[in-house]
């Protein structure tokens, strides 16, 4: 490793393990594990004073290990989740669960991750595809951003099955997470799975200039509203957070603060970024973490074994016989996520 790799991958393992998560958000959760104000001071400042400023690798490295903090988990800590699912029957969402715990306090989750895998992105691009070109830094930077779109993958599921909830929260997440299945499905082929579907509207929300078809999916006696894009040949469902209304997305609610005309916001904000969908940010963010991890990693190590079982859990083809990645596709999520039943306490 020259001096340049040996300096980037030390600063890494610095940041990484100094930064700490966002749990100062609610300091009336005194369950929670409070940061010391320093280390919440450190990952705020980094962001502050490098974003839309940054220039090079290591403020890239960064300003990846911020937004990843900031999320509420460290890379070193999404790996040891990862690992520790392995032992159980239903390993991926066990994954998915152990990473609410960890940030269900961070409204801003999903997006934070999101930005850290576009720093990443900002520093490999898509070398991570010809591993055997890549010197030992740019290989864990490819293994970053792999754990970074696992992460991802499992923040999306954790927006379906927790935001948007009626004051029955303990019932609704699983049934909300069914309701997501049938949206997907819906919105792919017009069929709607075990649910019954209604097309409700067209809204369109002033501040980012988008445009959605809104629709009620009714699961288990319970009505859930989804957003789907309003490409009609392409539709895909939207990812959201909480509700606002049409014109202003700085407040929203939870759905049990209803009284008033809200509407499911997305959490895509800004006009011209790409939409955050089901589909990217579950699927494609899969797909791509796996494959990342898997040709970077040593295939006899305990990443690569929780890798591969979350992807034979998920994947219809249920591909044992090699590490090779085996990308899911939308009817392989709808599935798996009908046969989360049989895990309910």
């Amino acid at each position: 490793m020259n001096k340049k790799n040996k300096i980037l991958t030390a600063l890494f393992l610095s940041i990484t393990l100094f930064f700490s998560g966002c749990y100062e958000i609610d300091s009336a959760q005194t369950t929670q594990k409070q940061p010391t104000v320093q280390n919440t001071t450190d990952y705020k400042n980094v962001i502050a004073s490098l974003e839309g400023k940054a220039t090079t690798i290591e403020e890239y490295m960064q300003l990846a290990a911020a937004y990843m903090s900031k999320s509420g988990l460290t890379l070193e800590e999404v790996m040891e989740k990862i690992c520790n699912s392995a032992s159980t029957t239903n390993s991926f969402m066990t994954f998915v669960g152990s990473v609410d715990d960890a940030t269900q306090m961070c409204s801003t989750a999903l997006e934070d991750v999101n930005k850290a895998t576009d720093y990443y992105m900002l520093i490999i691009g898509d070398r991570c595809e010809k591993p055997d070109s890549l010197n030992t830094f740019e290989k864990n930077v490819c293994l970053y951003k792999g754990l970074a779109q696992t992460l991802q993958a499992a923040n999306t599921i954790n927006y379906i099955q927790n935001t948007d909830l009626t004051p029955n929260a303990a019932i609704q997440a699983s049934n909300r997470l069914k309701a997501s299945s049938c949206a997907m499905q819906y919105a792919s082929n017009g069929e709607s799975g075990e649910c019954s579907i209604s097309d409700v509207d067209t809204i369109y929300f002033a501040e980012s200039d988008r445009e959605y078809d809104r629709i009620a999916v009714y699961s288990d006696g319970e009505e859930f509203e989804f957003l789907l894009t309003s490409d009609k040949k392409n539709r895909e469902v939207i990812v959201t957070n909480g509700f606002c209304t049409l014109d202003n997305f700085s407040t929203r609610f939870d759905y049990s603060d209803l009284e008033r005309e809200y509407f499911a916001c997305p959490i895509s904000t800004t006009p011209n970024t790409p939409e955050i969908t089901i589909t990217n940010s579950l699927i494609d963010s899969f797909n791509e973490g796996a494959a990342t991890i898997l040709a970077v990693s040593d295939s006899n190590s305990d990443l690569v074994t929780s890798i591969t079982q979350f992807q034979n859990e998920i994947s219809l083809q249920n591909n044992t016989s090699s590490n090779e990645s085996t990308s899911i596709i939308l009817e392989d999520v709808v599935s798996y996520i009908n046969t989360q039943d049989q895990y309910k306490d």
